[in-house]
């Protein structure tokens, strides 16, 4: 599957992958944290995330959350790190492929089982976007949203997306979508 075919199954996510790879296109990098325009994808915003990488604590913190993830939650996940929010194991596998996405940087894309930390396991699908620090210029938030319709396929269809797996994520390049570009 090549990066420009890949379509989300929910329309919430489509949504938001549609706004963010179209800036991605057209200005040849990530779009800017202040370039994100909440109306281009109001309808999706109960599913989105927003997290900040705090380089001088080295940690994660969530800069807001729509009211799907915070009831998925439980409380609001505002101000809350990832420490905060996730145990252990689940935190350093959600850590471990945030990295990745701000390292590469990269797309992460998640579909069938999105959740597990011993006590729940939820399904659903999940894309994780690098957005760029107006300040440094570099990769410095993550975009994301999670869905958990009806319908999605099972686990093992996520290996017919052709990407490389890692600790049940897909990712896929930025400079892939960006040399789609000419």
């Amino acid at each position: 599957m090549q990066i420009l075919e890949f379509q989300p199954y929910a329309e919430h996510v489509r949504l938001v992958w549609r706004w963010w790879s179209h800036i991605a296109i057209e200005r040849g990098r990530p779009p800017r944290r202040g370039e994100v325009d909440p109306a281009a994808f109001l309808p999706a915003l109960h599913k989105v995330w927003l997290v900040e990488w705090l380089a001088e604590s080295d940690c994660f913190r969530y800069r807001l959350a729509g009211e799907d993830i915070n009831r998925t939650h439980g409380f609001s996940l505002k101000g809350r790190t990832l420490e905060e929010v996730f145990p252990g194991p689940t935190r350093a596998r959600i850590d471990a492929a945030w990295r990745e996405v701000l390292g590469q940087p990269a797309i992460s894309y998640q579909v069938g089982q999105i959740y597990l930390d011993g006590q729940t396991t939820r399904h659903g699908e999940r894309l994780v976007l690098p957005l760029l620090d107006d300040r440094t210029k570099t990769a410095g938030y993550l975009l994301g949203i999670t869905s958990h319709p009806k319908g999605l396929p099972e686990e093992e269809a996520v290996e017919s997306l052709s990407l490389q797996p890692n600790f049940n994520h897909s990712f896929f390049s930025l400079k892939e979508l960006l040399a789609k570009k000419a």
